[in-house]
């Protein structure tokens, strides 16, 4: 029962620090690709194949967390209030023999915000990049249909060289930044030939 309790304050705490994660507060990790995930444990035998290779072997230990609750509460409480200096804490915590349970529930709990925020961390990442994405895709396609328009010849006339300097494909008021759209993935816009491109390779 106290694990479930733990786990549905996690999850609440989590959807609260949500609100304030965005790309322009987000991190740049060194490392990325070493990091390991930890795992729920939440059913027994569950697996996640795709995710096997960033998958840590060990479990969440919830029971843990659980149990020395309050002692963690009590410890952080010292530590804000002055009461208490971390490095008596630490001696106390890292003395010989088997480690202390609160200080292995404490890290326990970094296992789980560490997997918690590294897995935000990556949502945010390919959310922007998919943007970024998006972004390079939309001025390419107008920056096509303004080469195509200004290739016929009654433009050619009307433009003056003010007008051609005055051109961008930075525009978007006929864009729907909003709401829901439908892809006909078997249609495509006809865009005609690439405009010809000279490269000069350096020597």
């Amino acid at each position: 029962m106290a694990s479930t309790q733990i786990r549905t304050e996690l999850r609440s705490w989590v959807s609260r620090s949500r609100t304030c994660w965005t790309s322009s507060c987000c991190p740049r990790l060194k490392n990325i690709g070493s990091a390991r995930l930890y795992r729920p444990g939440l059913a027994e035998g569950e697996a996640w194949p795709q995710l096997e290779g960033v998958l840590s072997g060990k479990s969440i230990d919830w029971e843990l967390i659980a149990n020395q609750c309050d002692q963690m509460i009590k410890y952080a409480t010292a530590l804000r209030l002055g009461t208490a200096e971390a490095h008596q804490m630490l001696r106390r915590f890292t003395r010989g023999g088997p480690k202390h349970p609160t200080y292995r529930a404490i890290e326990e709990l970094g296992r789980v915000i560490r997997t918690v925020f590294i897995c935000d961390y990556l949502t945010v990442e390919v959310s922007a990049l998919a943007l970024h994405l998006a972004k390079a895709a939309i001025v390419y396609l107008k920056t096509r249909m303004v080469q195509i328009v200004l290739a016929e010849p009654k433009w050619q006339k009307k433009l003056a060289d003010a007008d051609r300097r005055a051109l961008s494909a930075l525009f978007w008021s006929h864009l729907n930044l909003y709401g829901k759209f439908e892809l006909d993935m078997s249609k495509q816009l006809d865009l005609g030939p690439g405009p010809d491109l000279e490269v000069q390779l350096p020597n």
